[in-house]
């Protein structure tokens, strides 16, 4: 499962790095994560598949995410699960209105233990009680450790969506880097990641869309091996 294997926890990393809203506050979130309509909650299950002449079966279901938004279009709750349906990481968010309070971290194990607050604010920053301070300035952010040692940097286009971030390790050698490549519409056509142990190159293409002209198929194509990942999603719009 290459694909499914990068693909999907690298989606964990980032998942709540773009969330961070208010007046003063950059990177402005994306409502709704982009999608149209006023969503309650979307369901994602991808699965592995096989090629019967030409189109894509789905075979064994190797993870789901489950994502729950507020009337803002804020992501509440991020919940990742493998295959067998055990949940493997989860964000929650906090909000007051509008104004993005923190998160808890991603892993299971912390799921329950409190929230991540932001205890000071600037023009061009922001400070968690975890020791945590996030830095911004025109479209990059960086995110640095409770020893001032930078972690991530994020660099985002016009309309706030990831294009490339790097995470770095204490000694500020880069450990993972990726990029993003999106349409017109800001659908994401392209990911390409390098890691420590190779790159790894993923098209997508997009095959099937509700009433809403958000899409419910998708297929992940791993451009080395051929690989193919199917994704499902559905959507409970509020009323």
């Amino acid at each position: 499962m290459k694909v499914m294997k990068h693909i999907f926890f690298a989606g964990i990393i980032y998942v709540g790095m773009m969330s961070c809203q208010g007046d003063n506050v950059f990177p402005k979130y994306v409502p709704f994560d982009g999608m149209n309509g006023k969503i309650e909650m979307i369901t994602e299950k991808d699965y592995t598949t096989r090629d019967r002449f030409g189109v894509y079966e789905k075979e064994d279901l190797v993870a789901e995410n489950k994502k729950i938004y507020d009337k803002y279009g804020h992501v509440l709750v991020d919940e990742y699960y493998d295959g067998s349906g055990e949940l493997v990481a989860a964000v929650t968010k906090y909000y007051d209105g509008k104004e993005f309070l923190g998160e808890l971290p991603p892993d299971k194990h912390n799921v329950l233990d409190g929230e991540v607050m932001i205890i000071e604010r600037g023009k061009d920053f922001a400070r968690f009680e975890n020791g945590y301070t996030v830095k911004w300035k025109g479209l990059t952010q960086w995110s640095y450790n409770e020893n001032g040692i930078k972690v991530s940097e994020f660099l985002f286009n016009k309309d706030f969506y990831t294009i490339e971030w790097k995470a770095f390790d204490e000694e500020g050698k880069i450990t993972y880097r990726e990029t993003n490549e999106y349409d017109d519409n800001n659908m994401l056509i392209r990911k390409v990641q390098y890691r420590t142990d190779g790159k790894l190159s993923v098209k997508y293409e997009y095959k099937e869309f509700d009433d809403m002209k958000n899409w419910t198929l998708r297929y992940a194509i791993d451009e080395d091996s051929g690989e193919v990942i199917l994704s499902e999603r559905e959507y409970c719009y509020k009323k």
